[in-house]
């Protein structure tokens, strides 16, 4: 396992890239960064079975990233053949079972009082499933034409959360924009290869790499030749008014791309 930060005077870059030939078991990246938060990377041997325990006091997102795994929780079971969401029931105990060596990203983290109330009056169906294929596309007006961008948690399903993906091949950008109501992780798929900007600054962020992005700074992405960019974007908000307003007005729906 390796932790890396960038430091300057102002400036600070936490960054988590796990090891490349990680052996069966559970990493913790990046505790706390975003003050609440647990994020956690999984990865399962064929055949093996991995409990996760009730947590009323925390919500869990899950991402399976790689292999094919079955989900079971309360007797309800999802048979994950490629890259998807889960969200699970936090009231409720459930397993992963690997059918072949499988890899999870985890992002977990407290529930406000405020959190809780809101989940009460209007409770998700759980469990919440969402392919990576079949994901609503989006565009916003700093990026190109050619970069894919995804929705995987809409922001109006769990509370001061969403979360999501940017996809693009070689000689494209995302331009420097900022959201300071908005803390945000990084969270790169391995195939992702691109100079992440940070204010006047650049970071190589390659891929099984955990970023936070420094709150309210200014950022972006260069994508050089024959580099790729493709990462998950974690948004958990601080102001709530003005973080839904953001997302409501920056995040444009995109219909008829094909990815």
């Amino acid at each position: 396992m390796n932790k890396e930060v960038f430091m300057s005077e102002s400036l600070y870059v936490p960054m988590y890239q796990l090891p490349e030939n990680m052996q069966d078991g559970t990493v913790s990246m990046l505790e706390g960064d975003i003050k609440g938060t647990y994020p956690f990377y999984h990865k399962i041997s064929v055949g093996s079975v991995l409990q996760f325990g009730l947590y009323p006091e925390r919500q869990r997102v899950l991402f399976i990233l790689s292999g094919k795994c079955v989900f079971i929780q309360d007797g309800q079971t999802f048979s994950a053949k490629e890259r998807a969401s889960v969200i699970p029931d936090p009231d409720i105990a459930f397993t992963i079972k690997a059918e072949e060596t499988t890899s999870v990203f985890e992002i977990t983290w407290d529930l406000t009082q405020a959190d809780k109330k809101e989940l009460q009056n209007c409770r998700p169906e759980y469990p919440i499933i969402q392919l990576y294929s079949k994901c609503p596309q989006y565009t916003e007006n700093f990026k190109s034409d050619r970069t894919i961008s995804r929705t995987i948690v809409r922001h109006n399903i769990l509370p001061r959360f969403s979360m999501g993906s940017n996809e693009a091949e070689e000689n494209d950008r995302v331009e420097l924009n900022n959201h300071p109501a908005i803390d945000q992780y990084f969270f790169s798929f391995p195939e992702n290869d691109v100079n992440l900007l940070i204010e006047d600054k650049k970071i190589h962020f390659t891929g099984n790499t955990l970023v936070h992005i420094p709150l309210g700074c200014y950022h972006g992405v260069e994508i050089g030749k024959r580099q790729k960019m493709h990462y998950i974007w974690i948004d958990f908000i601080v102001d709530e008014e003005a973080g839904i307003q953001y997302l409501n007005t920056v995040h444009q729906p995109l219909k008829n791309k094909e990815d």
